[in-house]
């Protein structure tokens, strides 16, 4: 499922995501003409932003800091296509990055002040309406540090949800494929990020079940329970007799496919049984 930005549309969060200059920003667009507007407008204080938007053929990256210079980076980007945009400082210059090129822009001095009411807002400037009817957002990932191109490449270019390897360096990730409520018009009601942050909806914006961008879906959690007639009371003749049965159910995973053996090869069905271990002393 993807978020579309319909008339009036933009989405809004009041919080602390980003307080330092180490920080990544990974973004899932599909943006059908290019619009000058903002895509990520995240506040600091009133006068200390970092933003990533549009501009007539560009996608820019915007760091303003109160008593300093502001940095910009423009880079090109394709249109009406699923890309992905990664946003980072290094060496006190904006960096823009989409999985083949990176674009440095000019410089910027100071450092962030200490945070008064942070806010972000996708698709508006602080509470005003930005950018295009139909502009699409397939996951935003915040990070809590500068990734290395090799890094986003693993991201971008494999399409990879950043779950899959970069949970811990996660400070919030929206997901197109979970945390979304919608009504029964496909109106969303409110988008919850990986770590509980709440995106909540102005104006008209939508959630499209088929128009998804090509990012991974999260992993799933994966455990096995274990159950039968193998019970605490089990003794040395109830195994010599056999009958006993052992019950391993897993979730988020299946078992390997039957070969030779009734799981995988007998060789490996054989392996599963000798990994198991008793807990008593028959």
């Amino acid at each position: 499922m993807s978020i579309v930005k319909g008339t009036g549309g933009y989405l809004s969060f009041t919080g602390s995501l980003i307080t330092d200059l180490n920080y990544t920003i990974l973004l899932w667009i599909k943006d059908a003409t290019r619009p000058g507007g903002y895509h990520l407008n995240y506040r600091n204080t009133a006068t200390t932003s970092i933003s990533v938007r549009s501009s007539a053929t560009q996608m820019r990256h915007t760091i303003a800091q109160e008593f300093a210079a502001t940095g910009n980076q423009d880079h090109l980007v394709a249109v009406d296509n699923w890309f992905s945009v990664a946003a980072y400082p290094s060496t006190a210059t904006p960096k823009v990055y989409d999985g083949a090129t990176e674009s440095a822009g000019g410089g910027f001095s100071g450092d962030f002040t200490a945070e008064v009411s942070p806010e972000m807002w996708i698709w508006a400037n602080g509470g005003s309406e930005e950018l295009d009817v139909d502009t699409q957002l397939g996951a935003i990932a915040i990070f809590d540090r500068i990734l290395s191109n090799t890094e986003l490449d693993d991201l971008i270019n494999s399409d990879q949800n950043p779950l899959e390897t970069y949970a811990d360096d996660v400070v919030e990730f929206w997901d197109e494929n979970t945390g979304i409520s919608k009504d029964g018009s496909d109106n969303l009601i409110t988008w919850t990020g990986y770590n509980g942050s709440v995106l909540t909806p102005s104006g008209v914006v939508t959630v499209d079940d088929t128009d998804m961008s090509p990012m991974d879906a999260p992993p799933v959690a994966m455990s096995a329970a274990l159950t039968g007639t193998i019970t605490a009371s089990t003794n040395e003749g109830d195994i010599v007799a056999g009958g006993k049965v052992i019950r391993i159910t897993l979730t988020g995973d299946t078992f390997k496919a039957a070969g030779t053996g009734p799981i995988g090869t007998i060789a490996e069905t054989q392996a599963l049984i000798d990994g198991l271990t008793s807990d008593g002393s028959e």
